[in-house]
């Protein structure tokens, strides 16, 4: 198969289609061209949407890797502006980071550029623009990115939902993005919620088989409380397997954040995957349970085997307080809004609009191989998804209280929460460290931290 027609029929079938074989993909090359474009969808019934698409196409293709084998990305700028990928998640090497001015030049329009690493953790995880981020993210630049671990755990069935709201007008325009009263508060939600690009998505799959549920939230703002009709088992968060699998009641899933579940099919029935909000469920997608057509036996839940992340030493780690709070004023008349300050500084418009020439200080520096705690606390009376690139990092604490420790890359804060991590400082470079409710982000809570 052309690399070209598995990315056409990649996005077709494991993200429209979405169900495939556990392992799909072990012979093939992990070498794909991509495209960022416009892209005309079909929304709402007024008219048509002009958004922005990777290959044109939303949902944009599933691309899958695998755990220490190469991943390439031949990609390709068709927009009118300048734009990059950002691998959500993943640790990797500063110049593939995909953050204009600090890990590389912005990919102006007609330009190419070579994303190429290997990844260190399997995982259900995300490639999205760090440039023009409200506007790009909003228009539909985001794909989900499978890294299958080096030996594929044995689910029977997999099945890949990615999450996300569109904002527009009857006549299928967009609305408009932000505002300053939505941004110095939860953001601004979108009104046509999609599930793989569809309104609550149907698929059908045989009974007796277990499934592994990829939930990826790839939205600006919106926070799901995501819970199933079915026993269901937390196996992963963020691509990080957790040491022992928890029973999902409901799980809180800010945007940038994912959740991997494993589910037991019975004979036959339906699967129901639905957002809690309050006492109330709204539906997100079902799966029809068919009975099987062989005779099959029960087996045990497969196990995921722990990425090889760095072990912090709390005893042994420097602590570095994080207070994220309202900023005091606000200029209206401001070209770049500043609205949130980490420590009291605000980086309003973030690396998308600075002069490459006068980057702000960094929030701290690290010392290669060195451990650290991060104390962060949200002084603010909203949530916060605070994401750290390059790295990934424990969460052992929260609000004084001692929590099973696991490994995440994005952390939801919930209003006044305080909340201790910790990491490894083992990858050089500058890396981002921002809210991942955009409109937050580019009100100033953004920043950067170097590890030299």
């Amino acid at each position: 198969m052309q690399r070209r027609d598995f990315i056409q029929q990649s996005g077709l079938f494991c993200l429209g289609a979405a169900l495939a074989p556990s392992g799909w993909g072990k012979n093939l090359s992990w070498d794909y061209t991509l495209t960022a474009q416009t892209a005309r969808l079909n929304l709402v019934p007024g008219g048509p949407t002009q958004a922005l698409g990777y290959n044109g196409q939303f949902p944009a293709p599933v691309l899958r890797a695998r755990q220490g084998k190469r991943f390439r990305v031949d990609f390709t700028n068709h927009l009118a502006e300048p734009t990059t990928i950002h691998w959500h998640g993943l640790r990797l090497p500063n110049a593939m980071d995909g953050v204009p001015h600090f890990t590389q030049p912005p990919i102006q329009p007609g330009e190419r550029f070579v994303y190429e690493f290997t990844p260190k953790d399997a995982g259900t995880f995300w490639y999205h623009p760090h440039t023009n981020s409200l506007e790009q993210l909003s228009r539909g630049l985001v794909g989900v990115l499978i890294v299958e671990e080096s030996k594929p755990a044995p689910f029977d069935e997999e099945l890949v939902l990615g999450l996300k709201d569109w904002l527009l007008n009857p006549d299928g325009s967009f609305a408009p993005f932000t505002s300053l009263r939505a941004a110095a508060r939860v953001g601004t939600l979108g009104n046509i919620t999609r599930v793989n690009g569809l309104q609550t998505p149907q698929y059908s799959v045989q009974g007796n088989r277990y499934l592994r549920l990829r939930i990826a939230n790839m939205d600006n703002t919106r926070i799901y409380d995501i819970g199933c009709n079915l026993p269901a088992q937390i196996i992963a968060l963020e691509g990080n397997p957790i040491k022992k699998p928890l029973p999902l009641s409901h799980h809180l899933l800010g945007p940038g954040m994912r959740v991997d579940l494993a589910i037991a099919l019975p004979a036959s029935g339906r699967l129901e995957v639905f957002d809690q909000k309050g006492k109330l469920s709204y539906p997100i997608a079902s799966l029809l349970i068919t009975p099987p057509t062989t005779n099959t036996k029960a087996k045990p839940q497969p196990k995921l085997k722990a990425n090889p992340i760095p072990q912090p030493n709390l005893k042994r780690a420097q602590t570095i307080p994080l207070v994220f709070e309202w900023a005091g004023e606000l200029s209206e008349s401001s070209t770049h809004p500043k609205l949130w300050l980490i420590n009291r500084e605000g980086w309003a418009g973030g690396c998308e609009d600075m002069d490459p020439n006068h980057k702000p200080a960094p929030l701290f520096t690290c010392q290669k191989n060195a451990h650290y705690i991060l104390d962060m606390h949200n002084a603010s009376p909203y949530p916060h998804p605070v994401h750290m690139h390059g790295h990934t990092f424990l969460v052992y604490e929260r609000d004084g209280v001692a929590v099973e420790p696991y490994f995440t890359d994005t952390i939801l804060l919930q209003k006044y929460e305080k909340a201790k991590v910790a990491f490894v400082a083992d990858n050089p470079g500058d890396w981002m460290f921002h809210c991942h409710i955009i409109e937050h982000m580019k009100t100033g809570f953004m920043g950067f931290f170097r590890v030299t």
